[in-house]
């Protein structure tokens, strides 16, 4: 047996993923409920959060895209992405990604993945 065959049957085929599951899934509307029952946040914890909202900002600059969920009085979710593909104010979407709290009327996914609401129904 070469040592490729051999090292292929000790694998075990698992589906690879590009991010972890989301700890949290939320809508605009009970973003700030789901995310108080969080622990404190700590920097060596990736946490992955999972809301579903209206567009309200998209914009493209030389480096990063922005995807921008939520109307005040609920939080603003900012997705920071390498794309917006064809993302328009008031599309619905959802956006997963890493959690990052920048205060308590704004938070940040850092990376991000953003697909329209209507294809995971």
């Amino acid at each position: 047996m070469t040592m490729l065959a051999a090292a292929a049957s000790c694998a075990t085929p698992t589906p690879a993923r590009a991010q972890p599951e989301p700890s949290v899934r939320a809508t605009c509307a009970d973003l700030r409920e789901k995310l108080a029952r969080l622990p404190p946040h700590d920097d060596e914890v990736v946490v992955t959060i999972q809301v579903e909202g209206e567009v309200v900002a998209a914009r493209k600059d030389d480096a990063v895209a922005y995807v921008v969920i939520c109307r005040p009085p609920d939080a603003q979710v900012a997705c920071i992405t390498y794309n917006i593909e064809e993302r328009a104010v008031g599309d619905r979407v959802i956006v997963a990604g890493a959690y990052g709290p920048v205060s308590p009327d704004r938070i940040v996914l850092d990376p991000c993945l953003h697909f329209d609401a209507q294809s995971n129904k």
